[in-house]
């Protein structure tokens, strides 16, 4: 199973919290997943500490309790490639609901960037950390729509080079998901 992501606005230092608890909670928390240990033929729901985003809070203790709003992430399950609704076109007013993930059968997030403007060094930091934890328990991050400017960035940061690990990105949604799918 997929689900596809659209990111609403910037990603940057003031609001880089809400946009994971916001991805977290719409799509799938990594500390959730129970993975299977097939050497031990067990399965055991991962740590907290393994998987989430712990150096990542505001001064006043968690990411909800401020910073600037970027938009939303909204989430769509799919079997088939298509894309979700726009809850910043302002044409839908009843926006995409929250899902209930099935945790054993997702593989694949991809995040349609095409409306991230800004794109700075501690949106990096928790990609990369988000990244991490998708591949703890199995998960396959995905980005589509990355602008010039965001590629450069993330290119600088080392998370394009191709080698094993890095994360993959596509220019279009449907790209990425004919490719992963």
């Amino acid at each position: 199973m997929n689900t596809f992501c659209r990111v609403g606005g910037p990603i940057f230092f003031a609001n880089v919290n809400k946009f994971v608890d916001h991805l977290y909670d719409d799509v799938l928390r990594p500390s959730n997943v129970v993975v299977s240990d097939k050497r031990q033929d067990s399965r055991k729901r991962t740590s907290p500490d393994d998987v989430e985003m712990n150096g990542f809070h505001t001064p006043n203790g968690t990411a909800r309790s401020g910073g600037i709003p970027y938009g939303d992430v909204q989430a769509t399950t799919t079997e088939v490639a298509h894309e979700a609704g726009d809850r910043n076109d302002n044409t839908d007013e009843a926006g995409v609901p929250r899902q209930n993930v099935d945790s054993d059968r997702l593989r694949v997030i991809v995040l349609d960037c095409h409306k991230v403007s800004f794109f700075d060094s501690t949106a990096i930091a928790a990609l990369k950390k988000i990244h991490a934890a998708y591949r703890k328990v199995s998960v396959q991050l995905v980005l589509s729509g990355c602008d010039a400017k965001m590629m450069t960035v993330m290119s600088a940061a080392g998370l394009l080079d191709g080698s094993e690990g890095k994360i993959e990105v596509y220019p279009t949604v449907h790209d990425a998901l004919l490719t992963v799918v």
